[in-house]
């Protein structure tokens, strides 16, 4: 058989089946080619004990694909036969995927056959020579002489199988007793196992399969992250350069302001998304422009005589005067520059220092006091103590870095609108701007002052034409403590926001009759709330029972609404308040015996409320901190007897029981008020003597009114007839329209001028004078 033929018949082999591979040799060069593979096995095990096993195994994978390409040049192969098939396989006792057969005692080998050493392996040559290779791999010469090799014992055993098999080669279990396996320190084969190689093959592929599905999760959460942070990436570069982009959009005006000033370059380090340079070359309008919002950019481009356009020029040249300003020092004065233009400026009562560029405008003027605190104090005594007592100094205007904190302009005759740019403030804790000639409504920017403590924006004008609502954006002031919207013609509704501020202490916004709302249960979540001041507004509903869990509480006035239902007993809980006023509302029901328990009160008015019903409670005269005022007039229904122990109130200045249905005599122990300046009990139906104990008022009283009971009788006591009193105006004092004496002269009653007592005509009620005497 040629060479040729060999290799081709090989290839062919090798593609049709992964069983095994025959070799064998004519019987005629057996010996030769045995000798010659003898003495190859020994030069090879000589090699390896000098140069090493590696080496070898080296050399031997490289002379392998030589003789590849190459004819073998020995006649140890000289011809290639294939495998029986798997018939004849079964048939000669080969299995699928066996390596060698006719194992017995242990040793694969047939019988009589001379057996040699390969790598610590015994082979056995067969009767046809040859040498059997399965399991997919190719055994050529080179791996045969990397081999050791030492003459073994021939097998002394025969078997049937065997010879019909007789034409393979087989491989015997290492001999641990070898000296040449043992100088090489190899280790020992084992007996091939298809059940157990099965196991072993599955076991490997589920744990491939487990590792692939491992990393395949693995990689896929990555991919995830990697998307998701570019993504962000993409969002913020989107996002962030918008109020640059505007500005930088900006140039027509900037041509307008660089034909009248110095164009100066600066050079910036740039805060969005990173480009090719490190910084950004900008001309000095073009700076400015960028750090004001988008909508003050285009007022300044559409409309060079807005108060913006003037305030931006002016900042330029403050910052061509080689002033140097941090960006929120530029903001700052930007912003008052714009107050200062949009509310008239130059006709403020007071403008000490403002546009002043060698002033700092710190030291530009401003009130000596927030919301006016010493001019109003006769109005809320202890108003707003809390941010500044009495005996404390003004806090300073800014704080070390030169930002305002506190900005008041109160009753300084500003005029027009506040605008937009005044909330580039955002470091004030406190904004007052009352008594003024302000109108439009309040900006939903105010949520942009988050460190503002409080708010004083009262007595706004209203504007023609428009609306003034307060904005939900007042719930984003979430360190607010007092709030002051008083007196500003706000309509619509209060915003429920307000009302999730439970840090506040002062609420007022009284005297804003079209402002909608109700007071809700989460007001007794108010646990700091000192003022509550809503009176005259719309407020509908009723009076939640929790308003009685405030016991902080020292100042609530509810009047002029429309708040109806009971008048919860839960407000004697309120023990600390000292002013509660719940005139003119629609309260049904009675007056609750716990009032008399607000032992701190100075003043209390359930006037006009028309649906009240029953007597005075004798509790109210439990309330001996009453100083300003007992005001229980206007309530028809209103009835009985006023019961004695109001003579307690010795500190009362005012009581009026006017237009009720008070019935019985007037009660001797009034005589003991001694700070009592005005006494009104007209239009009841009082009867019996005037008490003479009322004499000894007479320095105190100014006004006494007891027109109107017609069955009052007796002389009117002569101190009565000259008032010696005085009566000071205040918000909480009301002298009325007359002082002096009023009294119904009839033949009942005279005295004092009138001398009819006891004529037939007066006597029978016909026609009765009403006399005034003046006070004094």
């Amino acid at each position: 058989m040629g060479k040729e033929e060999v290799n081709t018949k090989m290839d062919k082999t090798e593609l049709e089946t992964t069983s095994s591979t025959v070799v064998s040799t004519s019987e005629k060069d057996k010996a030769e080619e045995m000798d010659a593979g003898v003495s190859t096995i020994k030069d090879d095990i000589r090699r390896c004990e000098n140069t090493g096993i590696a080496e070898v195994l080296k050399q031997q994978q490289q002379q392998e694909l030589a003789e590849e390409d190459h004819p073998l040049e020995s006649s140890f192969v000289a011809s290639i036969e294939p495998l029986p098939s798997v018939s004849q396989q079964g048939q000669q006792g080969v299995g699928p995927g066996a390596f060698f057969t006719n194992a017995h005692n242990g040793h694969l080998t047939p019988a009589g056959k001379t057996p040699l050493n390969v790598l610590g392996a015994e082979l056995r040559m067969a009767n046809k020579p040859g040498l059997t290779i399965h399991n997919n791999t190719r055994t050529t010469r080179s791996s045969i002489n990397s081999s050791s090799a030492q003459d073994p014992p021939e097998s002394t055993t025969t078997d049937t199988q065997a010879q019909n098999n007789s034409y393979l080669m087989v491989a015997n279990p290492i001999n641990e007793q070898d000296e040449a396996t043992a100088r090489l320190g190899l280790p020992k084969a084992e007996e091939y196992d298809p059940e157990a190689n099965s196991r072993t093959n599955t076991t490997r592929n589920q744990n491939d399969d487990l590792s692939s599905s491992k990393k395949a999760l693995y990689v896929g959460a990555f991919l995830v992250v990697v998307v998701a942070a570019i993504a962000l990436v993409i969002l913020l570069v989107l996002a962030l350069p918008k109020e640059e982009t505007a500005s930088s959009s900006s140039n027509t005006h900037h041509t307008e302001h660089d034909n009248n000033h110095t164009t100066t370059t600066i050079t910036i380090t740039p805060t969005v998304a990173p480009t090719t340079s490190t910084t950004e070359e900008m001309t000095l309008p073009e700076y400015v422009l960028h750090l004001l919002p988008h909508h003050t950019q285009q007022q300044i481009q559409q409309d060079n005589t807005s108060a913006q356009a003037l305030a931006f020029d002016w900042v330029l040249q403050d910052l061509h005067n080689d002033n140097d300003y941090s960006d929120e020092r530029i903001q700052q004065r930007f912003a008052l520059a714009t107050l200062y233009h949009a509310t008239a400026g130059p006709s403020w009562s007071s403008n000490a220092h403002w546009l002043d560029h060698s002033v700092h405008e710190c030291h530009w003027h401003t009130m000596a006091s927030f919301a006016l605190k010493d001019t109003l104090q006769y109005v809320y005594p202890g108003f707003l103590q809390e941010f500044f007592p009495p005996s404390a100094a003004p806090p300073t205007t800014c704080n070390d870095q030169g930002l305002f904190q506190h900005l008041w302009l109160d009753q300084n005759n500003l005029v027009g609108s506040l605008p937009e740019e005044l909330y580039l403030l955002t470091h004030l804790q406190t904004l007052s701007m009352g008594v003024n000639r302000l109108q439009g409504t309040i900006s939903t920017r105010i949520g942009q002052l988050t460190a503002l403590e409080g708010l004083a924006l009262y007595f706004f004008q209203a504007k023609p034409g428009s609306s003034s609502t307060v904005p939900t954006e007042i719930g984003l002031l979430s360190n607010l403590r007092g709030i002051g919207l008083n007196d500003n013609h706000h309509s619509g509704t209060l915003p429920t926001q307000l009302w999730k501020l439970t840090q506040l202490s002062t609420i007022i916004t009284s005297r804003n009759p079209q402002l909608h709302f109700q007071i809700p249960t989460e007001i007794g979540l108010f646990s700091q709330l000192r003022w509550l001041n809503v009176d005259d507004c719309n407020i509908g509903g009723t009076l939640p029972t929790e308003l009685g869990l405030v016991k902080s509480l020292e100042w609530n006035a509810m009047g002029g609404n429309q708040i109806s239902g009971f008048i919860p007993s839960e407000l004697g809980l309120l023990t600390n308040l000292r002013q509660a006023s719940y005139y003119g509302n629609q309260f049904h029901g009675t007056i609750p015996t716990e009032i008399g328990q607000m032992t701190s009160l100075n003043l209390l008015s359930f006037r006009a409320n028309a649906l009240l019903t029953g007597t005075v409670p004798s509790e109210l005269g439990q309330l001996t901190s009453l100083t300003f005022s007992l005001n229980l007039q206007d309530n028809p229904h209103l009835s009985g007897t006023l019961p004695t122990t109001l003579g307690r109130l010795t500190n009362l200045q005012k009581l009026s029981v006017v237009n009720n249905n008070h019935s019985g005599p007037l009660f001797t122990e009034l005589g003991y008020l001694t700070a009592l300046q005005r006494l009104n009990v007209a239009n009841n139906s009082f009867t019996g003597t005037i008490p003479e104990e009322l004499s000894a008022l007479q320095s105190s009283l100014y006004a006494v009114g007891l027109q109107g009971n017609t069955r009052l009788s007796g002389t009117v006591p002569p101190a009565l007839c000259r008032l010696n009193g005085t009566c000071a105006v205040t918000a909480l004092i009301d002298c009325g329209t007359t002082s002096g004496l009023v009294f119904d002269c009839t033949s009942l009653l005279c005295g004092c001028g009138c001398t009819s007592c006891g004529e037939d005509g007066m006597a029978n009620n016909e026609t009765s004078t009403t006399i005034l005497l003046p006070q004094g």
